[in-house]
């Protein structure tokens, strides 16, 4: 939960020492030392407890299992994916096509994005994009439906983000049609049909 809330990923990182390490760290514990089957409780409970991590939302986990794993260890924290702050723009937002490529090809170029098509469709997904310099195309969803050439929509924009031309968020319309590709139920209407 706490992670969730703060936008970032759960790791865990289980220090799984030997059963003879522990129990001679606990014999040197000056203070207060716990009986040896508490420790092995302890152990198995850590054990049984990786199965459930994935339910829990852990994507990462590591098992560290020496002293001189632990000692080495590096804990490195890493930029999410997500994580744009580096681009200061300006953007030009762009929101719910619905598959009207022509209208959308003809904006792009009035903003000053020169479009070249390519005959072979699989390089770059049939496109270049040339943005205005230091400017970047931002899609905020909806891409698809309704619209006669959605594919087309597709392509045209997933080659802008492949080129580094555009940055693009899936709304709803595109959220549901990943879902049918993945194999979910999803009801035909609102255009998808004819995406497909």
């Amino acid at each position: 939960a706490i992670a969730k809330k703060y936008h970032v990923f759960p790791i865990a990182i289980a220090l799984n020492l030997p059963e003879k390490v522990l129990l001679e760290r606990n014999d040197a514990r000056p203070n207060r030392q716990l009986g040896a089957h508490v420790i092995r409780n302890h152990r198995l409970a850590l054990k049984r407890s990786f199965r459930s991590l994935k339910k829990e939302g852990f994507r990462y986990f590591f098992e560290l299992r020496s002293a001189e794993e632990i000692e080495h260890a590096v804990v490195e924290r890493q930029k999410l994916w997500t994580d744009k702050k580096e681009l200061s723009g300006p953007f030009d937002i762009i929101g719910d096509v619905h598959g009207c490529f022509d209208e959308l090809k003809a904006l792009l170029q009035q903003l000053g994005y020169r479009i070249t098509r390519h005959r072979d469709r699989d390089r770059n997904f049939g496109y270049t994009v040339r943005p205005p310099k230091g400017r970047m195309a931002l899609f905020v969803g909806d891409l698809i439906d309704r619209g006669p050439a959605s594919g087309e929509v597709l392509r045209l924009v997933m080659s802008m983000q492949k080129s580094g031309a555009a940055l693009c968020v899936c709304g709803n319309h595109d959220a549901k049609l990943l879902k049918k590709l993945n194999g979910k139920q999803v009801q035909l209407k609102h255009g998808l049909a004819e995406t497909l």
